[in-house]
């Protein structure tokens, strides 16, 4: 596979995830107002464990491996 090739898709799978970064920020913060689903850090494992794969991406991206 070419550098291009592989550049796009760790940025696609980026997008992915900070899509869903990007969700679960706005569900914490719903539910905050409501004291719902997701006030007491019932998404925290699953955001962490998004950054965790976000910086690995961005790792192989730069090069930093």
């Amino acid at each position: 596979m070419d550098n291009n090739r592989r550049e796009e898709e760790l940025i696609a799978k980026l997008k992915i995830l900070n899509m869903r970064i990007d969700w679960i920020a706005s569900a914490e913060g719903r539910a905050a107002l409501v004291k719902g689903f997701g006030a007491n850090g019932e998404y925290f494992k699953e955001k962490m464990e998004l950054v965790e794969k976000t910086e690995k991406l961005l790792d192989e991206l730069t090069g930093k491996k």
